[in-house]
């Protein structure tokens, strides 16, 4: 704590992110908790990454929406970094869900060479070099409108109730900007999903009953 108080001063604007691992082989439940408490600012959310691979929904939602340990913040989520393989090819079709369901979430966002283009061939990062592949010219475009959706995602976050048939197979929250709600869902599955989505508080902040939706990912509208 008076090593990392010291470097603070002299670089208020430094990040401390902790690569750690809360594996019992590794390190034990409540390592990042007292990572926090000793100056560092956010740990590696590696268990959404496992959750994500994992593919069995209440487990995905538990993590995501569930009692944590840190405070909302203090997780550093990513899709891809250099010690797994590429999201295109690890998450295949699910590669863009994945990024949206976890650089939507509260905390620092972490972004690989080469995953907007979707590039599939995993990196050597100590060759300093890699093999020329062609971007995914859809998955370039899509994770360009990402992009630029992200700086929407800041303000108060909340995890939002869905229902119907089709909620389980949804990961929905909503973020509560300056003058705006972001809403995002995510469906997580193989399958087309509908579910009805709670928008109360929305409607009460827009004064009139009726709240204008715009899909900045799929485009179009909704009223």
């Amino acid at each position: 704590q008076r090593a990392s108080g010291r470097v603070r001063e002299r670089f208020p604007r430094l990040l401390a992110l902790a690569e750690c691992y809360e594996y019992e082989q590794i390190y034990p439940s409540g390592t990042g908790l007292e990572l926090v408490r000793q100056g560092f600012h956010a740990v590696y959310d590696k268990t959404l990454y496992d959750r994500l691979t994992d593919d069995h929904m209440d487990n995905l939602r538990g993590h995501l929406l569930g009692d944590r340990a840190l405070p909302q913040g203090h997780l550093c989520h990513f899709t891809e970094n250099h010690d797994e393989d590429r999201a295109a090819a690890h998450f295949g079709g699910r590669a863009l869900a994945a990024a949206v369901a976890s650089l939507t979430l509260p905390g620092p966002r972490m972004f690989m060479w080469g995953q907007q283009e979707g590039y599939r061939e995993r990196l050597a990062v100590q060759l300093r070099r890699c093999k020329r592949e062609a971007a995914d010219s859809e998955m370039q475009q899509a994770f360009g409108r990402l992009l630029q959706a992200l700086p929407l995602c800041r303000g108060t976050w909340r995890p939002c109730t869905a229902r119907g048939k089709g909620a389980w197979r949804l990961l929905v929250w909503a973020w509560r900007g300056p003058a705006h709600w972001t809403v995002v869902a995510v469906n997580y599955t193989d399958v087309e999903a509908w579910a009805h989505i709670d928008v109360a508080e929305l409607l009460a902040d827009g004064g009139g009953g009726c709240a204008r939706l715009g899909g900045m990912l799929s485009g179009g509208g909704y009223e």
